[in-house]
């Protein structure tokens, strides 16, 4: 009976990991361009890490 119905088992198992990709993939795509292009706090970091001076950074001042 069991052998009857092992590609019904295989089935749900891939379908619960489609479902799992759908749930996580959209998260993922939305911190990654949050990260890069929001004002997200590590794109808020990255900016503030170059200190400026008149519109340039600081070592151009040199």
């Amino acid at each position: 009976m069991l052998t009857d119905c092992w590609y019904v088992i295989i089935f749900e198992i891939a379908n619960w990991k489609v479902q799992i990709e759908n749930l996580i993939f959209p998260i993922f795509i939305f911190q990654l361009f949050r990260t890069f292009f929001g004002r997200g706090k590590i794109a808020s970091h990255l900016e503030a890490q170059a200190p400026r001076v008149n519109g340039r950074p600081a070592s151009m001042d040199a």
